[in-house]
């Protein structure tokens, strides 16, 4: 009984919210199931019928373009600017450090005192 209930269970809900049972949950299905309202649907498509939101450009459902569509504004990319270097003061320079290594100041003689066997 489990899975095959479950998936009993989603496909009469699914159904339920599917309205026109296109197989499609459309944003209106969706809002009147959920209790809200969306923007306000302008006409529908003359190909399939199915409803346009106001700022549709194509048909959800067909791809139809919309009658009297506003073609989207054109995009216009520019070249990115050129910066100038930037420099701080003088050049600089690496080099490795200045180490001078002095001679150690204990010196080591031989012992005083020999021992005789």
């Amino acid at each position: 009984r489990g899975l095959c209930f479950l998936f009993a269970t989603m496909a009469q809900q699914f159904d339920q919210v599917d309205a026109n049972h296109d197989g499609v949950i459309s944003r209106e299905e969706f809002a009147a199931a959920m209790g809200t309202s969306t923007a306000a649907p302008s006409t529908s498509c003359p190909a399939c019928g199915n409803i346009y939101m106001a700022d549709s450009l194509f048909c959800r459902h067909c791809g139809r373009p919309r009658d009297g569509a506003a073609a989207a504004p054109a995009t216009t990319y520019a070249a990115p600017m050129m910066m100038e270097p930037v420099t701080a003061g003088a050049p600089m320079t690496y080099s490795a450090p200045a180490t001078t290594y002095a001679a150690p100041a204990t010196t080591y003689a031989a012992p005083a005192t020999t021992y005789a066997a």
